[in-house]
């Protein structure tokens, strides 16, 4: 896959509260330009995360539902499903899936797909592109550069990661995967979850990226954080705590 390009401005940090959670989190937003697919089924509106005790919680704005849309790529009018989330953590690639795919535009990637669980997470993940081949140079054509950006307008080729392909391991264990209904907004779903950082590899100060696009890749959403590195004053509990653990265990290991 192409370097991403453009990923959008973050509009603010606001405290709301997560769907199907009682505690308020401090959500980083990034907006969708409405203006960036073929077709308003399509989407979406913008995607956040925050971060709380150990959890990456993710939420992306759009109108497309779980069910799919029927609607033409590069290769057929047929069944659109959404794609699964592409994470990369720690410079690894991961995927979660939002489907089982039991149902894949396959005329561009003939073959087996791979039998995945909705809401597990896949390290290693190698992503199938969008088969909307000529998403970016039709939408040059109106003079709109998609946000975020393949890289290359001209190509005949979407590279946008949509669907788990391959993977070397499953890691259970991640909340499950949310199309949440909202009324009186632009968008009809909020599509929510969170991933164990500890499941992604990620330290303190390392960089994340979140990428999410329907099956044809008619449109993408991006996002990206940073995992925070503790205040001293942390740390130094941390540094308490581990010492007057150790000395637990030496008083007990001296009986």
């Amino acid at each position: 896959m192409r370097r991403l390009l453009g990923y959008g401005a973050v509009l603010a940090l606001s405290s709301v509260v997560w769907a199907g959670s009682a505690s308020a989190l401090n959500w980083v937003t990034v907006a969708d330009p409405p203006n960036d697919e073929f077709g308003s089924a399509y989407r979406i509106y913008g995607m956040s995360y925050a971060l709380d005790q150990g959890k990456l919680y993710y939420s992306i704005r759009t109108v497309f539902p779980e069910s799919g849309h029927m609607g033409a790529d590069s290769y057929a009018y047929t069944l659109i499903d959404p794609g699964d989330l592409w994470i990369r953590a720690g410079g690894n690639v991961y995927g979660l899936a939002f489907t089982t795919h039991a149902n894949v535009v396959q005329q561009a990637y003939p073959g087996a797909w791979p039998t995945v669980t909705k809401g597990n997470l896949y390290s290693n993940a190698v992503f199938a592109d969008g088969t909307l081949e000529q998403y970016e140079e039709w939408m040059s054509w109106r003079g709109i550069t998609p946000t975020p950006s393949d890289g290359n307008l001209y190509d005949g080729q979407n590279s946008y990661p949509t669907l788990i392909r391959n993977y070397s391991q499953e890691i259970s264990g991640q909340s499950g995967v949310q199309w949440v209904t909202v009324n009186g907004l632009p968008w009809t779903y909020e599509i929510t979850g969170y991933m164990e950082t500890s499941a992604l590899g990620l330290d303190w100060g390392e960089a994340f990226d979140l990428f999410w696009a329907m099956e044809c890749g008619n449109d993408g959403a991006m996002i990206s954080g940073t995992m925070p590195i503790p205040e001293p004053a942390t740390m130094l509990l941390i540094g308490a705590g581990i010492a007057a653990l150790g000395l637990s265990r030496r008083r007990r290991a001296t009986r």
